[in-house]
């Protein structure tokens, strides 16, 4: 049975409930909504650097090589060169330094690996690794902020594309096939 990994990492670091912030059309542009907490949005980032890290054969071997404290967030495919950059603009919109930020980052890194690795361990290998993740895909969408920009840092414009953060039956019924098809 798969698990959703955002609730996993939560529950093994006892973070506050995350909030899932699925598009509302009936939210004017004159109303505000809450933002999430910094948890949240530093730990929605690192799992979709996460998910962006594992679309490559090549990223996923360099996962599985990587441990505990590796920095696999430095690693090309996930933030790279452009981690300094993501950690400003999580910090920013979470309301912390940037010091803070990359450490609770970091943390959270560390975690999802560890969290992968318990989910697969009886068949740890890049065809699971993908598959899983390709899983987690929607998990992690519906708990992006739209005003994050997730999809501009990672430079992938589908993070930001608000129907895919849609959830019912139907619109669950496509993201499942979305994620047969990836």
């Amino acid at each position: 049975m798969s698990i959703h990994i955002l609730e996993a990492v939560q529950r093994k670091l006892n973070l506050p409930g995350l909030v899932k912030v699925t598009p509302d059309k009936g939210v004017t542009p004159q109303q505000t909504l809450p933002r999430p907490a910094l948890h949240q949005v530093a730990l929605v980032t690192v799992a979709a650097a996460l998910y962006k890290l594992t679309r490559t054969s090549e990223g996923v071997v360099r996962l599985l090589l990587s441990g505990k404290n590796d920095n696999w967030l430095d690693l090309p495919g996930a933030l790279g060169t452009t981690l300094p950059d993501v950690v400003a603009k999580v910090s920013e919109y979470g309301g912390s330094d940037e010091g803070s930020t990359e450490a609770l980052m970091r943390k959270f890194a560390d975690t999802l690996l560890l969290v992968l690795h318990e989910q697969l361990a009886n068949n740890v290998n890049p065809d699971s690794v993908h598959e899983f993740m390709s899983g987690q895909r929607h998990h992690i969408l519906v708990y992006v902020p739209a005003d994050l920009k997730l999809g501009k840092m990672l430079n992938d414009s589908t993070w930001d594309d608000q129907t895919n953060h849609m959830e019912g039956p139907v619109s669950n019924f496509l993201h499942k096939i979305e994620n047969l098809m990836s």
